[in-house]
């Protein structure tokens, strides 16, 4: 869903580049669609650079991810470019989902040797020989050595070169990586609430916050993490209220994943009814409306 935007000036640094940037308010790495022309192409990479991995790759959101593909299996595409981790006899494998499969990445051992993949297990024992001045036939002979190497057990290939096959019967999530900044919430509920109050995100009372975004020092907002339901389901939420301590974003993630955003001293305009998004992350079916307080 397209949003229209209702200035020419950037919701960040306030400039005015002529041609503002598309982002997505949620991610589009965990399915967002919700989109506005509000920020420049600078500040919009420069969101994505700094949150949008530390979000896609929190431990919190890996989980909710994994438990419900094996139920909307449409979720899938949520994992492409994700880490996952396997571990067998001390030995730790690590793999990147690339388009539905597997695929081992370098991973550096306790004892130096790396785990590598048979197909570039080959490539660089043929550099390294290669360099060490050897002939085509001493390649292919190096060549075969490697495809016949028996699994599990170690087979020199040269003088100081030997490898040893393995299998991996599972992946699981990487689930090594820390939790998301504060600022990855902040940046949604800054991008939903600007969808809300158009012009007026360029108040002085938001520039705490723009400065937070920007990488620099700063409070005048808070995030506090919260459980909102009692299963993982496949939507994603956002809602905009009013609060006595200031106004209040809430971000549902997953169903049951939730975070209020809440930006201090600061109220909604007199009469001004608070909204709520959703997104089913099954059908991309989305509802944008006033009327709620609670994404439900």
């Amino acid at each position: 869903m397209l949003t229209a935007w209702v200035t020419e000036r950037c919701i960040l640094c306030g400039k005015a580049p002529g041609r503002l940037s598309r982002s997505h308010v949620i991610p589009a790495s965990l399915g967002g669609r919700l989109t506005a022309d509000c920020l420049c192409r600078s500040c919009n990479s420069g969101l994505g650079t700094r949150f949008e991995a530390g979000l896609s790759d929190d431990p919190s959101i890996r989980i909710a991810i994994e438990a419900l593909v094996g139920r909307t299996p449409s979720l899938a595409r949520l994992r492409e470019g994700r880490h996952f981790v396997a571990e067998r006899d001390g030995v730790i494998v690590q793999s990147k989902m690339k388009r539905d499969r597997m695929a081992v990445i370098d991973s550096l051992q306790a004892d130096g040797s790396v785990v590598k993949s048979a197909g570039r297990a080959v490539v660089d024992v043929e550099t390294t020989l290669r360099r060490r001045g050897a002939d085509r036939d001493q390649l292919r002979r190096a060549r075969e050595r490697v495809e016949a190497a028996p699994v599990g057990i170690r087979t020199q290939i040269a003088p100081g070169l030997a490898i040893r096959h393995g299998r991996t019967a599972s992946f699981l999530a990487d689930l090594r990586r820390p939790l998301a900044a504060e600022e990855n919430f902040l940046a949604i509920a800054f991008l939903y609430l600007a969808l809300n109050v158009g012009d007026a995100i360029h108040s002085p009372g938001f520039e705490a916050v723009r400065r937070a975004l920007l990488g620099h020092p700063g409070r005048g907002w808070s995030v506090t993490p919260m459980f909102a339901g009692r299963s993982y389901e496949p939507f994603h939420g956002l809602a905009l209220e009013g609060w006595r301590s200031g106004l209040t974003v809430q971000i549902r993630l997953f169903g049951c994943l939730a975070w209020l955003v809440t930006f201090d001293g600061l109220a909604l305009p007199e009469g001004f009814t608070p909204t709520w998004y959703r997104l089913d992350l099954d059908s991309g079916e989305e509802s944008f409306a006033p009327g709620h307080s609670r994404v439900a």
